[in-house]
């Protein structure tokens, strides 16, 4: 990734003109890494900046920070090595009883902004995740805040964890809002990738309690009025369940830039952006074997459903029906019966069929777990989620993303291929590919029989006669 260090405000003296340490130390948290820095700055620009501040504690401040941003520019994939850091190698960028920066160089680090409950007014703080696997850094800063510990014991053991506060007389922190940012720092390491380390480090003010993957409300306090910061212009990530306490005020102020969120699959989305992701490779149908049921939505549009189940060949076929989708369940079933009876489908193949609420997201997730769709690891369930209405196809969903071995299918019925989507939880969401047969398991010619529009008229009787008289 290319950073820029021309135009940083921190290497223009101009701008840092008498600035107070206080007002120094805001400004750069608030507008961290907003012009990446990925050079040591020249001789004559610290010297200008010395000159500019007049005050050797404010220098030292300003020192620090850009060693801050030296290190994130490595972390997204800066070019400098150790040797070019020259005096700076010895900078602290997390402050006394921290590394200096030549022992971390070639650790992995994310870094996320946090607000912070204070009085008379709240303060800023830049947490640090350093990825020390052969633990050389033997402290950091966990004791300075409430619940760190336990914490990183049981979601980063690995990791040493360092936090620098805006105001620096404060250095314990109570409560446990600043566990979603650390959290996405956790991911973003492991993700590796920079885009969106950079993202988290420089656009984001995180707060929010993290337990599993669920994101809890906290006490927000005064922590709203930082937007009151000169300059301030970073986007807001907050529990949902504190969106009642923000006054109509902040909502206006910040339009646009407040993400509430419920878990950290969506936090995650909204920091990367990317929501959804497309895998490159176009998948295959599992092998018959490896199916331990297909399940399927059922309306109108049977024909892609009887489709997927004889490219599948499964032994179990549950098809889900609310009451005005019964009639197509039937039909369906019927043709699978005759499909059995011919050879067409496996001789043990047993077709059952179930209610599911097309009211009720409580309800029809219910069902699903009522018909236990547990299974061995090495086993997939297949679930056609073509028919059934939106009700229907976010309860399949809810329980497809807590398991990864159930695979959504989805025929899109005006593209006349036998091309499938495939949908399928990873990690924290959601993957997409294009899914084709590459081998046929029954030796029926006139697939294309099964991807015409929707005929309501459709009956056992006529699909079968079309199948079986277009293979003479």
């Amino acid at each position: 990734m290319e950073t820029n260090s021309t135009g940083s405000y921190l290497l223009d003296s101009d701008k840092l003109q008498l600035l107070d340490l206080q007002t120094l130390r805001t400004m750069t948290f608030a507008r961290f890494g907003e012009t990446l820095i990925k050079t040591v700055p020249t001789d004559s620009i610290q010297e200008a900046v010395s000159e500019a501040l007049n005050d050797p504690a404010s220098f030292d401040e300003w020192v620090r920070c850009v060693a801050a941003e030296l290190l994130l520019a490595q972390a997204v994939q800066s070019e400098m090595k150790v040797e070019d850091l020259g005096d700076f190698a010895r900078i602290k960028p997390f402050g006394e009883e921290s590394p200096a920066l030549e022992e971390i160089w070639d650790l992995q680090v994310a870094t996320s902004l946090i607000p912070i409950n204070a009085s008379p007014y709240p303060v800023l703080a830049q947490i640090w995740l350093v990825k020390d696997p052969k633990n050389r850094i033997k402290s950091d800063h966990r004791k300075g805040w409430t619940t760190a510990s336990s914490w990183l014991e049981e979601h980063a053991s690995e990791f040493k964890f360092f936090t620098v506060i805006s105001e620096e007389s404060r250095f314990n922190i109570e409560g446990p809002s600043w566990q979603l940012a650390a959290a996405l720092a956790l991911k973003c390491i492991s993700e590796k990738d920079p885009k969106v380390i950079l993202s988290l480090a420089t656009e984001w003010l995180i707060t929010g309690k993290a337990k599993g993957n669920t994101v809890h409300w906290i006490d927000l306090g005064n922590k709203t009025e930082l937007q009151k910061i000169p300059g301030f212009s970073r986007k807001w990530m907050i529990p949902h369940e504190n969106w009642q306490k923000l006054s109509p005020t902040f909502h206006s102020e910040n339009e646009g830039r407040i993400a509430l969120v419920t878990d950290l699959t969506t936090a995650w989305n909204h920091l990367s952006g990317t929501g959804t992701l497309e895998e490159p490779d176009r998948a295959n149908w599992p092998e018959p074997e490896k199916v331990e049921a297909f399940h399927g939505l059922v309306s109108l549009v049977i024909r892609p459903m009887i489709a997927s189940i004889l490219l599948t060949q499964p032994r179990l076929v549950c098809l889900w029906k609310s009451g005005q989708s019964e009639k197509y369940a039937i039909i369906v079933k019927s043709v699978l019966e005759e499909l059995k009876l011919k050879g067409y489908l496996p001789a043990n193949l047993t077709v059952d069929i179930k209610e599911i609420s097309s009211n009720s997201l409580k309800n029809a997730e219910q069902a699903l777990r009522d018909y236990k769709l547990n299974l061995p690891y090495h086993k997939i369930i297949l679930f056609n989620i073509t028919g059934g209405n939106m009700i229907m196809k976010w309860a399949v969903s809810n329980m497809a993303s807590q398991n990864p071995q159930i695979w959504l299918i989805y025929k899109d019925v005006d593209h006349p291929s036998l091309q499938y989507m495939r949908l399928r939880a990873k990690g924290n969401q959601f993957t997409t590919s294009p899914i084709k047969p590459d081998k046929f398991f029954c030796s029926l010619k006139k697939w294309d029989l099964f991807f015409q529009a929707a005929d309501p008229k459709d009956t056992p009787e006529k699909i079968l006669n079309e199948i079986f008289n277009s293979e003479h």
